[in-house]
């Protein structure tokens, strides 16, 4: 095991007992699945509790020993169990099923360039037409990185609603208050 990956599953691992101890994680999201929903760099706040999630909410599962957040498409009940069918709003395919013990929590909100937004269960025709494009086309995946990019450069982020330490988790990065 090299050191950099039990870096990294340290980290991990410290914000997921902060999730399990405190009820909540503010993790930093590095990945481009969830565009347009969750851009790269946005922080999104995680709570513990998933009984009253439904088709549309966005969770937190960790699967193959990594963390995603992706929305939750689609039950299935097979032999009286649960399974629970996930996607990125901007991939093309579902990930396979996970048991609700892998789904970790929850996203509340999203945390970008002061602005708190607290998430829909549906994508509105103009997102859904965004995540198609940007799953489906390297040109425009390219050319709205690049804008998002700029966007946040040109910004100062002044969002104290995002105080404390960098965690960086794999493709996420946790911060703790």
């Amino acid at each position: 095991m090299s050191s950099d990956f039990s870096h990294e599953r340290q980290k991990r691992d410290l914000s997921l007992e902060t999730l399990r101890s405190q009820g909540s994680v503010r993790m930093r999201a590095l990945g481009t699945s969830m565009v347009p929903s969750i851009w790269p760099g946005d922080v999104v706040s995680v709570e513990k509790g998933i009984e009253d999630i439904r088709t549309g909410t966005i969770v937190l599962t960790l699967r193959d020993d990594r963390l995603f957040m992706h929305r939750l498409v689609d039950v299935n009940k097979s032999e009286g169990d649960k399974w629970f069918v996930t996607q990125g709003d901007a991939l093309a395919l579902p990930d396979p099923a996970v048991s609700r013990d892998q789904i970790l929590g929850r996203i509340s909100s999203v945390h970008r360039k002061g602005r708190v937004t607290i998430l829909s269960t549906e994508l509105g025709v103009s997102q859904r037409l965004i995540a198609w494009a940007f799953c489906h086309f390297k040109l425009v995946r390219r050319i709205l990185l690049r804008l998002h990019a700029r966007r946040v450069n040109e910004q100062p982020d002044t969002n104290p609603a995002v105080p404390g330490s960098r965690i960086s988790v794999g493709k996420w990065e946790g911060l703790r208050s």
